[in-house]
């Protein structure tokens, strides 16, 4: 078996995989406190901070929205760099990814955040698992509702 490229990662965001985008700032938070935001959208969770900036946290996931007053752990993956950086609740720790070749003809699979997806790319270590490229300013705004 071969090791995964160096330095290439990628999330499961909402059962989606995702290529983690090589030229953004990004950090991964096992479990941040995720301070809730009263009367945000329906895939806004809340606040986290890093180092002292404030990032609005986001979820993918189809749910029914419950108001919560609760601060809560998640596992959030942050990204860019404040003031144009947010964070996503991700299924699991990222993980690293062998590459193998663009998938041209592949369905973009259906979800809160399809406009942001841009193209897929085999795993060489699990054969028919594509990861998805993603255009991170696209994804934020379709989840925040923008």
């Amino acid at each position: 078996m071969t090791a995964p490229d160096p330095g290439i990662f990628g999330v499961r965001l909402a059962g989606v995989p995702l290529l983690l985008p090589p030229d953004e700032s990004i950090e991964y938070l096992a479990s941040a406190p995720v301070y809730p935001l009263p009367r945000a959208g329906a895939r806004v969770l809340g606040l986290v901070q890093l180092r002292g900036h404030p990032l609005v946290v986001l979820d993918p996931r189809e749910r029914v929205q419950t108001a919560s007053s609760k601060l809560r752990r998640l596992a959030v993956l942050a990204i860019g760099a404040p003031p144009d950086a947010a964070a996503l609740v991700l299924d699991c720790a990222p993980e690293p990814v062998r590459l193998r070749e663009r998938l041209p003809a592949l369905d973009t699979p259906s979800c809160a955040f399809s406009a942001a997806l841009i193209d897929a790319v085999g795993d060489a270590s699990q054969p028919g698992l594509a990861w998805w490229r993603f255009d991170v300013r696209r994804l934020f705004e379709s989840l925040a509702g923008g």
